[in-house]
């Protein structure tokens, strides 16, 4: 981790997770707070419908284009369907407080924590944790179909039939292996505690620069996880 220096946290955009219904109080709280700091706030279409107000709303996608800090109240899933919005090395700070089900990778446990948290902050009183990501494209036809952004990992299966497909893998425009299996997984290192440790993958400290890639049910016993430099 590094400390941040010399970027004003003047823009802030909050993202919910979904059935939030039940927080109106602790949002409105939130805003008002961010507002009295003299910050921009919008926030997504969860977050409108929720205290009932569309002044301010902003799509994920334009969140990530235009504010400073990136709030996601929810858990690990609302974290990291917000990251897919992620285009470009000069994304937002993110901060997850944990309002969901599962909360490994938000910063805040608690909720009233994130008023605390935020004056040290607007303060430049606080570190970056940076995070690997992946940039995932698919080509259908030999033509591009879409790339996506994900901080854990990405999978390649048959989809919703577990059946043997046949893979062949290249790095860096040289062949690595051929082989079958259920899928494989490929995962940054905050995705190594997650789909790929139960595949039998190892677990990555989240600073490494590497990739894991991991065979879903291989064919044969030698195919293996294997670490891959980033």
């Amino acid at each position: 981790m590094s400390p941040k220096q010399n970027k004003p946290l003047n823009k802030v955009g909050l993202v919910g997770r979904k059935n939030i219904g039940g927080r109106k109080d602790y949002i409105e709280k939130l805003i008002k707070y961010l507002e009295k700091k003299g910050k921009k706030v919008n926030f997504d279409s969860r977050i409108a419908n929720c205290i009932g107000k569309r002044k301010g709303h902003m799509s994920k996608g334009k969140m990530f284009e235009e504010m400073d800090l990136i709030i996601t109240l929810g858990g690990d899933g609302t974290l990291l369907k917000a990251i897919r919005e992620a285009s470009s090395e000069n994304a937002p700070h993110i901060l997850g407080v944990h309002l969901g089900t599962l909360g490994f990778l938000t910063e805040l446990h608690k909720p009233e924590q994130i008023f605390e948290t935020l004056d040290k902050m607007f303060k430049g009183q606080y570190y970056i944790d940076h995070r690997t990501l992946l940039r995932v494209t698919v080509y259908r036809d030999n033509k591009k179909f879409k790339t996506f952004i994900a901080l854990n990992d990405a999978v390649i299966n048959q989809g919703n039939f577990a059946r043997l497909i046949h893979l062949s893998v290249t790095i860096d425009q040289r062949k690595m292996i051929d082989f079958g299996a259920d899928g494989v997984i490929v995962a940054t290192p905050t995705g190594s505690t997650g789909h790929s440790l139960s595949a039998g993958g190892p677990i990555i400290h989240p600073q490494l620069p590497a990739f894991i890639m991991t065979p879903i049910c291989p064919s044969s016993l030698s195919n293996r996880p294997i670490v891959i430099p980033n």
